[in-house]
């Protein structure tokens, strides 16, 4: 799990406010955040730009809880 997965649910930030927030599509921050893809540079400044991060904490792999992401896909609220 990408440690920005972690801070945006920290804030209680859905993707899709953190793809309004950001400028990046929806569908890409889903598959950022799915491990399908790696960010290019541009989206990597959007994203640290709206998360106030810098890139190298938010893009590093970390040990998260997935109960998280498990409880939204069971609740039905899991858009990706």
């Amino acid at each position: 799990m990408l440690n920005l997965t972690v801070e945006r649910e920290k804030r209680g930030w859905t993707k899709s406010e953190l793809a309004r927030r950001s400028g990046v599509p929806l569908a890409e921050i889903c598959r950022i955040e799915g491990g399908k893809i790696f960010p290019y540079p541009g989206w990597r400044r959007k994203i640290a730009r709206a998360m106030e991060m810098p890139e190298s904490e938010l893009f590093q792999e970390v040990d998260g809880n997935e109960s998280v992401r498990e409880n939204a896909r069971k609740s039905g609220t899991f858009n990706c």
